[in-house]
């Protein structure tokens, strides 16, 4: 009961921040992303912007300064997260990693592309940290997950994460959690 509690205040703190940056996200460029990158990208693959940005945010956030926005120098290996300050140390800290991981352990970028599952999509694990780049597979991973349940948002949402019907229902709640905050 005690841990529901924390959660549920955890998750209530989570939506405020979001709501009280939500607006300041997109005043300016978002490390090579702006608010049209956002917007082009999903009309290319016929998807609401607002939930691409909002599953960059699950994915990724940081706070910097006043500002939580998606960090392109993301990587997360099995749940450890590394937040870069650059494309070099990021390169570089990839390298690492996947000489010590198996690439199913490591999701890279804003939209934190998993390398094992969707690495095939770019010649080079690198490339990912192109935030055009990463948003591109990020939205295609979306597009394909979406299609795949055509009569259950939710569960569609969900299988960018996880194709677990119960893990997916939990992350899609959380994106759309926070796509309310969302302003485009």
């Amino acid at each position: 009961m005690a841990i529901h509690r924390m959660f549920k205040r955890f998750m209530v703190i989570t939506v405020a921040t979001f709501a009280l940056f939500s607006t300041n996200v997109f005043a300016s460029a978002i490390n090579g992303l702006t608010k049209s990158d956002f917007v082009d990208v999903a009309n290319e693959y016929g998807i609401n912007p607002k939930l691409l940005y909002s599953i960059a945010v699950v994915e990724s956030s940081m706070t910097k300064g006043n500002n939580a926005k998606p960090w392109p120098y993301t990587i997360n290996k099995k749940g450890k997260p590394y937040y870069l300050d650059s494309k070099q140390e990021a390169e570089k800290k990839l390298t690492q990693l996947i000489s010590s991981t198996d690439k199913k352990h490591i999701d890279v970028g804003a939209m934190q592309v998993n390398l094992g599952w969707h690495g095939s999509r770019v010649d080079e694990p690198a490339d990912l940290f192109n935030p055009k780049t990463n948003l591109r597979v990020g939205a295609e991973i979306l597009k394909n997950a979406l299609d795949s349940s055509p009569n259950n948002l939710k569960l569609g949402i969900g299988r960018y994460h996880s194709w677990d019907k119960g893990r997916a229902i939990g992350y899609a709640n959380k994106v759309m959690s926070v796509m309310k905050t969302v302003a485009l």
